[in-house]
């Protein structure tokens, strides 16, 4: 039957000239020559049996409470020593972002391990369970069941300024190899009590944050200074942008005015010119003697002028809807066409096509005569301009109007 081991409970090492044996390296009974390594009685080793766990027992068989914890805390310090191997956590600090891991879980190799040793610090005395050697520097090892390290020791090893662990034991190491395990390769029941390089690489991240941040204040300014002076620089250049428009302006204005100025005095002066040789007329003194002699003309001979002459023109408008429509006018709302739609227009015979075209032609010289939005003096031969609302014009009673006035060229 395979044996059944309860760590929690039985003592399974003892110890012989100061080393400790598991139960089942040792020989049976008394002969092991053991003794409890809390209150030094002899122990008998119990580890022929098939049922019970091998143990040790006390030889007066009187209980020795926490024979097994000063085992475990014993055996701790003995494997330490032995194979000067410790697997480090990681260190946690409170950094500028946050809890962060500054010093990363490492297998540490001392140089030598010392146990039980006393530590003066300022007139008081600290005993490590141990202490690592390693690269010159050293760190304290406290292992410990239930009773952490306290605060007073925990202030002296700060002022000692030596880095610190403690590592929390258990019962169930009692078994082989366990305690090799929990010191070399776990990370758990682990914890810095301190660390001599954490403060000060803390610092050295906040004051790196700090340049950090004062050098990001520094380029925001720098930023901030640039984007001012070009903004300024912007505006400048838009003020002066509007300065040389409005110079512009005001150039053009000026130059516009000194025009009117001078298209003023040269009305006036014409106009003064004009009063001296009363050639100077509100309206066109001979338009009535030219719309007579249309009459007389081969323009004015067809029914449409006559219509014109004797009616009234109802529309005052020549209705161009040519080609689609007809080009016609209405007289006492009567309609005359005067040139029919092209569909029809292409249809009529050449002489007929000439008639049409005389017909429009007519109109629109009398249009040009007979209104007088149309300015009709500029077909007269006598017409020298306009200054203001007045007609300069050459024109006298004595003089002969038959040739002044070409109605062909109207």
């Amino acid at each position: 039957m395979a044996n059944i081991i309860d760590h929690t409970s039985m003592l399974q090492w003892g110890e012989r000239e100061g080393v400790l044996y598991f139960v089942d390296d040792v020989e049976n009974g008394d002969a092991c020559k053991c003794v409890c390594c809390r209150c030094g009685r002899p122990l008998i080793a119990k580890n022929k049996g098939l049922i019970k766990t091998h143990h040790f027992a006390h030889w007066s068989d009187m209980a020795c409470e926490g024979a097994v914890e000063s085992a475990v805390h014993k055996l701790a310090k003995q494997v330490l020593a032995n194979t000067r191997k410790l697997m480090l956590p990681p260190c946690e600090g409170n950094g500028p972002h946050g809890p962060k891991d500054y010093v990363l879980e490492a297998l540490i190799e001392f140089e030598r391990v010392e146990t039980e040793v006393n530590i003066e610090v300022e007139g008081e005395i600290i005993r490590p369970d141990a202490i690592g050697y390693a690269g010159g520097k050293k760190i304290f090892i406290e292992f410990c069941f239930t009773h952490q390290v306290s605060d007073l020791k925990g202030e002296l090893i700060r002022k000692s300024n030596t880095s610190c662990i403690e590592i929390f034991l258990d019962l169930t190491l009692q078994e082989p190899g366990k305690m090799e395990a929990l010191l070399h390769d776990s990370l758990d029941s682990k914890q810095w009590i301190f660390h001599r390089a954490l403060e000060r690489m803390v610092l050295a991240d906040w004051e790196q944050e700090r340049e950090r941040l004062k050098a990001r204040e520094k380029k925001l300014a720098e930023q901030d200074r640039l984007r001012r002076i070009r903004e300024e620089q912007r505006k400048k250049a838009e003020l002066e942008r509007q300065r040389r428009e409005q110079d512009l302006r005001n150039w053009r204005e000026a130059k516009r005015q000194a025009k009117l100025e001078e298209e003023r005095r040269k009305k006036e002066h014409e106009l003064t010119e004009a009063k001296k040789k009363g050639y100077l007329y509100k309206h066109c003194p001979i338009v009535g003697q030219f719309l007579e002699k249309f009459y007389h003309t081969s323009w004015a001979r067809n029914e449409v002028i006559n219509a014109l002459r004797s009616g009234v023109w109802f529309q005052r408008k020549i209705f161009y809807n040519w080609p689609e429509g007809p080009i016609d006018i209405f007289v006492d709302n009567k309609q005359y066409i005067l040139v029919p739609r092209k569909e029809e227009y292409d249809q009529l015979p050449e002489e007929q096509q000439r008639y049409h075209y005389y017909l429009m032609e007519s109109v629109e010289k009398y249009d040009k005569l007979y209104h007088r939005s149309v300015n009709h003096c500029t077909y007269c031969n006598m017409f020298a301009g306009n200054v203001y609302d007045f007609i300069i014009c050459k024109f006298n009673h004595s003089n002969n109007t038959e040739s002044c006035f070409d109605y062909d060229k109207l």
